[in-house]
């Protein structure tokens, strides 16, 4: 599966590596495979993984902005020890 009409697959590109090795990631490519994954028969972790994405972040990405649009946001906060 590619991610536009101009046959672009594989990664995401990468815009920054944290300190923790932690990836940010070009936030077009992000919005593109969040609408990718909106499609109906679509694997979300399947398409993740396909663009070098952890499933699991493919999977808060796809929900976070239906959360927040339904104004189902999380209330409960992480304390750090």
């Amino acid at each position: 599966m590619t991610l536009d009409g101009a046959g672009r697959s594989g990664p995401l590109r990468v815009v920054r590596v944290l300190g923790n090795g932690k990836r940010r990631f070009d936030p077009v490519e992000k919005e593109r495979l969040v609408d990718a994954a909106l499609e109906p028969g679509v694997s979300i972790a399947g398409l993740a993984l396909a663009h070098g994405v952890n499933a699991s972040y493919g999977r808060k990405w796809v929900t976070r902005p239906i959360r927040r649009r339904d104004g189902q946001g999380s209330s409960f906060r992480r304390h750090r020890r």
